[in-house]
This record gives structure tokens, C-alpha cells and sequence, in this order.
């Protein structure tokens, strides 16, 4: 509880600093992109779901996602892009810091499948492709690196398990309001 409670608090801190330091005193422009959601596969989507963007200045956003691991329930993730073009750009590469549902691992038997779901930090580096004369639709993608998770890789490998690396791909629809 204590790492969430610190994960919480360094976002809420970006997100404020992204506020207070906006490039301009003005709110918005019409170029930007206040707020974008997407479905798509990946960390960000909840490893299969949905996932919303909202700026706090021309390359800051909060992010959120929610969807379902299919084998294990649930996912969600939530954490900051930064990113290194402005709105109005066509290509816009991004680091993203992402916190929750980052790995799913068999944990049944030889007869019962069960899967089990773990928490943790998750870094990613990507790009939003938005098209068209609006720019109002596009393409995500990351390459995700899983930094923390709440299992013991060495314990799995110890008792079978296979464990695979840290890096995965994030692939996505995006559509901005």
C-alpha cells in the first residue's frame, strides 16, 4: 500500500507541474487536444480495453486505461505521458509511465488452467499517428518495458516457470475531442 500511495502522489505531482508550467497563460488553443480515448491491446488499454488522455498542457497528459487480461478479470493502469511534439503535429513520439496490471501468469495445474494477475510499473516509449485534416483520428504505439511487478521472477523460474522478458507492444486506436 505504501509503493501505491508514492505512485499516486509522484502523478498527482506531474500532473500539477504540467499544469503550473504550461507553455502559455492562456487556456488551450483550438489545436490542442483536450481530451482523446482509444481501444486498443497493451499496458495502456488495460492489457485489452479502453484508454482515455487528458492534457494538462501541450505535452502533458494524465492516462488512464480499463479493460480485461481475458484469462485473469480485470486490468487497469493509470500514469503521465510527456510528450516530445506539440498538438498539432501529425507524429508525436511520447514516454509514458504507467502503474498497474502489467503481467498475467499461469499459475494452474496439469489439468486446470488458472491465471493470475500482478501489479506494477510499467515505462514505455511510442508515438500517436493522428491523420486526416482534423487529426482527429489515429494510431498508438509503445514499446513497454514491465520496470516492477508484483511477482519473483527467479521464485517462478525456480519452481517451472517460464518467464518471459520485461519488454511488450502496445497497439491501439485513438479518437480526439
Amino acid at each position: 500500500m505504501k509503493k501505491l500511495t508514492t505512485i499516486v502522489t509522484a502523478v498527482l505531482l506531474l500532473a500539477f507541474i504540467g499544469t503550473t508550467h504550461a507553455q502559455s497563460p492562456n487556456p488551450l488553443k483550438a489545436d490542442s487536444r483536450t481530451v482523446t480515448m482509444g481501444v486498443g491491446f497493451g499496458v495502456p488499454y488495460g492489457v485489452l480495453g479502453t484508454n482515455t488522455d487528458i492534457s494538462f498542457s501541450d505535452n502533458f497528459s494524465s492516462s488512464m486505461g480499463l479493460g480485461t487480461t481475458i484469462l485473469s478479470g480485470m486490468a487497469y493502469n493509470f500514469g503521465m505521458r510527456f510528450f516530445l511534439a506539440q498538438p498539432a503535429s501529425t507524429f508525436r513520439p511520447r514516454i509514458s509511465a504507467f502503474y498497474g496490471v502489467n503481467s498475467i501468469i499461469e499459475s494452474g495445474s496439469f489439468l486446470i488452467d488458472e491465471y493470475e494477475s500482478f501489479e506494477g510499473i510499467t515505462l514505455g516509449f511510442g508515438a500517436e499517428m493522428m491523420f486526416g485534416s482534423s487529426k482527429a483520428n489515429g494510431l498508438d504505439f509503445d514499446i513497454m518495458y514491465i520496470a516492477t511487478t508484483g511477482y519473483d521472477a527467479d521464485e517462478l523460474r525456480s519452481r517451472g516457470y517460464e518467464v518471459s522478458g520485461g519488454a511488450k507492444i502496445s497497439l491501439g486506436y485513438r479518437h480526439a475531442f
